[in-house]
């Protein structure tokens, strides 16, 4: 079999029955199911992007399946790893949705005593890929554990690299278990050889902290024997990575409505294999802004960004930008430097440069008739002159805007 694609995504595809929000999915109407699975999310979200992908799962002989062969047909996603079964069903997640959009998986639905396809996977012929992205939900059935434990064999014999997104469910270990509850110390000797072994490592920080007792990328890339990359995620708080030998921090993008998270970390994780071989601060941010994009509708698929929304401008009308600026200082005639002060955060047309910016400075800064001498404008980390902020200067030392006075008198138009 020859595949020729980049990304094999291995692991479950099932419904996400969403309830109403607030409401219990289990009892409560309406319910809306929609496609899912952590893998099948990425292989969906990559096919959209662009990036060749295959599927390698298994699905019952039952509408959920003939869904998901649809969809996959339809994204462009290849499917000669897809398996069906004829006696399990596929499985549907019962997800509870807070009324902000915050999720929490509470059981199951569907299971007719023979348990659920997903944990009936067989072991697959690996196809040559770049890589290999994989979960640890596989881990908690026997025969799928090892269809996975094939798959990573296959995979570091072959030279693919293992992406691995931890994406802990404690039901589907223990369909009693709390949803929120961490996992247990054979649950962790289960996913430790995963860890060894990826070079890739994307968790949330509360995975970080149960799995390595710290949310430092940096620490959990030393604690590694093969210093793997790792991305921490926290919800609406910052992305923290450590890429090779860079790091640093993204602010989350915010979409104008949260409808659902189902399925953020997973457009995430599209966006970041699709853009790898950009340079570490680029993937990052693009796969942020895929992540929120997923965010402003229901389900995890349907919402998924193509290239255009992605990658380009475009997606500006959808997202916030995170907060540009942090603090600035200003000198005004008479009074001399004024000590730094609170900005308040961007959003959309108040970014820098644009007419909302410069009414946002008139507002917060010129009182009075005064006008400005000069400003700094704290973007992210640094101290950067106005001019530079509004793409006028060159960041040199000393740049100052050309002529402070016009600039003043313009705000107080």
């Amino acid at each position: 079999m020859a595949l020729g694609s980049v990304v094999v995504c291995l692991g479950e595809a099932l419904i996400d029955r969403l309830g109403p929000p607030g409401g219990d999915p289990a009892v409560d109407r309406p319910v809306d199911d929609r496609l899912g699975g952590a893998p099948a999310n990425v292989a969906c979200g990559l096919a959209r992007l662009g990036t060749p992908v295959a599927f390698a799962g298994r699905l019952g002989q039952d509408a959920i399946g003939a869904a998901f062969s649809r969809l996959f047909v339809e994204r462009g996603v290849e499917t000669a790893l897809l398996q069906r079964d004829a006696e399990r069903p596929s499985r549907i997640v019962l997800v509870r949705r807070a009324r902000d959009g915050e999720r929490q998986f509470q059981g199951f639905d569907g299971d007719q005593g023979a348990g659920f396809a997903d944990q009936a996977l067989e072991p697959v012929a690996l196809p040559p890929a770049r890589w290999l992205l994989i979960g640890t939900l596989p881990l908690a059935a026997p025969t799928s554990a090892s269809a996975l434990l094939s798959a990573v064999r296959q995979a570091s014999s072959q030279g693919t690299a293992i992406a691995l997104d931890v994406n802990w469910r404690p039901t589907f270990w223990d369909a009693t278990a709390d949803p929120a509850a961490g996992p247990s110390a054979a649950a962790k000797a289960a996913i430790q050889p995963l860890l060894d072994q990826a070079a890739l490592i994307k968790l949330a920080r509360e995975e970080a902290l149960w799995l390595f007792n710290t949310d430092d990328p940096g620490a959990i890339q030393q604690a590694l024997p093969q210093r793997p990359n790792v991305v921490v995620t926290d919800g609406a708080a910052p992305v923290r990575w450590q890429l090779g030998t860079d790091c640093g921090q993204q602010a989350a993008f915010q979409p104008r409505v949260v409808v659902d998270t189902t399925g953020a970390g997973d457009a995430f994780t599209a966006g970041l294999l699709h853009r790898w071989v950009a340079a570490p601060q680029e993937r990052i941010r693009f796969a942020a802004a895929c992540g929120a994009l997923v965010c402003g509708g229901a389900g995890g698929i349907d919402p998924q960004p193509t290239q255009a929304r992605g990658g380009g401008l475009s997606w500006r009308g959808e997202l916030s930008e995170p907060p540009f600026v942090l603090m600035a200082k200003l000198q005004v005639p008479g009074l001399g430097q004024i000590e730094p002060q609170p900005f308040r955060p961007l959003h959309g047309h108040q970014r820098p440069g644009g007419a909302g910016f410069l009414l946002l400075l008139k507002k917060q800064f010129i009182g009075g008739g005064r006008l400005l001498q000069a400003i700094e404008i704290k973007v992210h980390q640094l101290w950067l002159p106005l001019g530079v902020v509004l793409g006028q200067g060159k960041g040199g030392a000393g740049d100052r805007l050309a002529d402070p006075e016009a600039f003043g008198q313009a705000l107080h138009q």
